[in-house]
C-alpha cells in the first residue's frame, strides 16, 4: 500500500514539474519584454519599461500605444507614458501615427491624452505639428485647441484648434486659418 501511495505522489509531482517546464519553454520568453521599475520613489502602482498596449473592439484594432515607460495609478483610473507613438486605425485599418514627448491614458474610458512636440502623420505622407492633443475613444475623434500646422498634398495651412473624425475621416481646423497652395497644374 505504501510503495502505490509512493508511486502516485511521484507521478503528481512529476507531472507538475513537467506542466511548469512545459509553460516557462512555451511562454516564459514573453516574461523579458517588461522590465519592472521600481515604482517605490514614484508612487505609482505599477511603472515599466517598454510599454506596448493594443485596444481593440470586437476583435478590430482601434489604437496601439508605445512608449519608453509608463506609470500606473490605480487610485486615479490613469497611466502616464514617457515618449510616446500612438496608432489610431481607420476603418480600412490604415494607421494615423501620434508621436509626443508624453502621454496619458485614462483606463476606464480609454482616452489618451499627448503633449510636448506633438507629431500626427500618416502613410499618405502629410503630416500635423502641434503641442497637445486628446483622442476620445468614445467619440473616435482626435482634438486640440493649440496651434496646428499642417503639410502635405501641396499645401501648407496653419490655424488654432483642430478635431480629426476618425470614423469619417474628415479634419477641421477651428480658427484663426491661414492657408498656401503649391505646385497647382492647370487642366
Amino acid at each position: 500500500m505504501k510503495k502505490t501511495r509512493y508511486f502516485i505522489i511521484s507521478v503528481i509531482i512529476l507531472a507538475i514539474f513537467a506542466v511548469i517546464t512545459i509553460y516557462i519553454t512555451n511562454y516564459g520568453t514573453h516574461w523579458n519584454q517588461v522590465e519592472i521599475i521600481d515604482s517605490v520613489t514614484s508612487k505609482a502602482d505599477v511603472t515599466i519599461k517598454n510599454v506596448h498596449y493594443v485596444k481593440t473592439n470586437r476583435g478590430v484594432k482601434e489604437w496601439e500605444i508605445e512608449a519608453s515607460s509608463g506609470q500606473y495609478f490605480k487610485n486615479k483610473d490613469m497611466g502616464t507614458l514617457k515618449d510616446v507613438m500612438v496608432k489610431v486605425f481607420f476603418k480600412d485599418a490604415k494607421p494615423l501615427t501620434l508621436i509626443g514627448n508624453e502621454g496619458k491614458v485614462i483606463t476606464n474610458t480609454r482616452d489618451i491624452e499627448i503633449w510636448g512636440n506633438v507629431v500626427v502623420s500618416s502613410e499618405d505622407r502629410y503630416q500635423f505639428h502641434t503641442q497637445s492633443l486628446k483622442y476620445s475613444s468614445k467619440k473616435r475623434e482626435i482634438y486640440t485647441p493649440d496651434r496646428i500646422e499642417f503639410t502635405g498634398y501641396g499645401m501648407k495651412l496653419s490655424g488654432v484648434g483642430m478635431t480629426i473624425d476618425i470614423d469619417r475621416e474628415r479634419f477641421f481646423v477651428l480658427n484663426d486659418v491661414s492657408t498656401i497652395v503649391k505646385n497647382l497644374k492647370a487642366d
